[in-house]
């Protein structure tokens, strides 16, 4: 009985861990204030797709690699936080 309440005990400790690390991500990644979309909310992405696919003007070398990185940026993003949640 004792060694399950030490393992329900050290699994919440585990839980608190995960969600404080999510916490810090979110934290850093709202601090950069760099106008990219939150990959954890699916209108923000969709919105961001959309404007996106929308700009045509903006179209130079520069600019798509600018974006490009912008993107890979959120998607690392997103890929860290999945592998947070995987361990759930």
């Amino acid at each position: 009985m004792m060694m399950m309440m030490t393992m329900v005990m050290l699994m919440r400790m585990v839980m608190m861990c995960l969600l404080s690390v999510i916490f810090v991500l979110q934290w850093a990644r709202y601090m950069k204030c760099d106008g990219s979309p939150d990959p954890t909310i699916l209108p923000e992405i969709n919105m961001y797709m959309s404007l996106w696919r929308e700009d045509t003007e903006n179209v130079s070398f520069d600019s798509v690699l600018k974006s490009s990185d912008l993107v890979l940026k959120v998607v690392g993003f997103l890929l860290s936080v999945i592998s947070i949640h995987s361990m759930f």
